[in-house]
């Protein structure tokens, strides 16, 4: 890491537990600068004034959340946000935004103009891949290039424990031994093609009863729940389990599992294939660019987007494939050690002292 002469504080926006990704970026960094957090921006910005001697970085996580929080409905809210970003540049603060997304999910009307008006005011803008600053650029200007670093995702390999052996976990899971078991990990979201996912299995299941699909994630909204689980209904050997996994019982699913399966429409970079390919899961997956950039064929087998049979024949040629999964994830494993929170947290430390 490069040395530096000067305080250098970051405060960190949305807190460091919102997420893993901020809790292993920032375990890197807080070896070497002061970290600060804001859990409201727009409520906490008062605090920005005392933390002035100590920071000269603010670092913004998911730029909607600036203005999409509980008071985002009161509109005054969402007018002062750009204003408030120019204040801090009163205050030479040096503002930093990772784009997760380069779109918001569930895009609401004022997405669009908002993140235009706060990416030009910021003084860097990092992505995680190179599609993400293609598109970034695509879709909020071109004169930003100059402003974007792309520095990936990192992996789950050291933040999930990893102790339990795939019997003991399909033993506590009530899990069949002889199943071919495909897993959907996360936030149950319209965008990931869960429906999809869903029916390309219902065709790869009527050639084979060998094969099973575990549904796992959190609910958005009790209708799309709903909608989900009337589809899962209807089908033998497809499990929905919509409830939260603390992290020392990730392990247990991601152990007893065989595949990983997902059908994002839009996405950037997703988090579920770096957690899949932590623990040396192959991939299911769409042949989009997206992902491309990190899965390959030696540990993905990919299908057409929104191409039902192209997806359920994906599902059947991993069963196939069975004997080479161990093999395969070992690939997935070693692709994943290169995206280690070091590495990114020298390239992140970099950027914000270039930034001064």
């Amino acid at each position: 890491m490069k040395e530096y002469k000067v305080p250098l504080g970051v405060i960190v926006t949305p807190p460091i537990r919102y997420s893993p990704y901020l809790s292993e970026l920032y375990r890197c960094l807080t070896k070497r600068v002061d970290v600060f957090q804001l859990t409201e921006f727009t409520l906490q910005f008062w605090r920005l004034i005392g933390l002035r001697k100590k920071a000269r970085i603010i670092h913004i996580h998911w730029l909607e959340l600036l203005y999409r929080h509980r008071l985002h409905r009161i509109h005054l809210i969402n007018i002062i946000v750009p204003y408030l970003l120019m204040v801090c540049k009163c205050m030479h603060y040096m503002i930093v935004v990772t784009l997760h997304n380069i779109k918001p999910h569930e895009s609401i009307l004022i997405d669009k103009p908002m993140f235009k008006i706060l990416l030009n005011l910021c003084d860097r803008i990092i992505v995680r891949s190179k599609f993400s600053a293609r598109e970034a650029l695509r879709i909020y200007g071109k004169d930003l290039e100059h402003k974007i670093a792309i520095i990936p995702h990192g992996n789950f390999i050291f933040y999930f424990p990893n102790e339990v052996s795939r019997h003991e976990a399909r033993r506590r899971l009530q899990l069949e031994n002889d199943k071919f078991i495909f897993f959907f990990f996360g936030y149950l979201r319209p965008y990931k093609g869960l429906e999809e996912t869903i029916e390309a299995f219902k065709t790869a299941s009527q050639r084979t009863k060998r094969i099973a699909l575990m549904i796992v994630g959190r609910r958005i909204s009790n209708k799309y729940e709903s909608l989900i689980k009337s589809k899962v209904q209807k089908l033998d050997n497809c499990t929905l389990r919509c409830e939260y996994v603390p992290d020392s019982e990730v392990q247990l699913y991601l152990n007893a599992i065989d595949v990983g399966v997902f059908n994002y429409g839009e996405t950037t970079t997703p988090a579920t294939l770096f957690l899949f390919m932590s623990f040396k899961k192959p991939v299911v997956a769409p042949d989009i660019p997206q992902i491309r950039e990190i899965a390959s064929e030696d540990f993905g087998i990919f299908f057409k987007r929104q191409d039902m049979r192209s997806f359920s024949e994906a599902m059947l040629t991993a069963l196939s494939r069975k004997d080479e999964m161990r093999k395969m994830g070992m690939s997935a494993f070693r692709k994943a050690l290169l995206f280690d929170w070091n590495s990114i947290g020298r390239r992140t430390l970099d950027l914000y002292i270039s930034s001064l």
